[in-house]
């Protein structure tokens, strides 16, 4: 990840269990799953390989992902 998109994500340090659900984490996202990423839109991604998806989306970020063939 580059140090320019870094600086515009805000870490929010979490525990999630499944025996004791994270209300706080909830509100965002009803599964309690971690990471989750929540969007200046409102939109909330949760799922690593989601999240990097997204950032690989991001406009001069460095790709996190190569680019995968097409399948026929």
């Amino acid at each position: 990840m580059s140090a320019a998109l870094a600086e515009r994500i805000d870490c929010v340090r979490t525990v999630a269990a499944m025996t004791k659900p994270h209300a706080e984490l909830m509100k965002d996202n009803p599964l309690s799953k971690i990471p989750t990423l929540v969007l200046d839109d409102g939109t909330v991604l949760y799922d690593s390989p989601v999240i990097c998806d997204y950032f690989d989306t991001l406009d001069g970020a460095p790709k996190l992902f190569r680019a995968r063939p097409r399948r026929a």
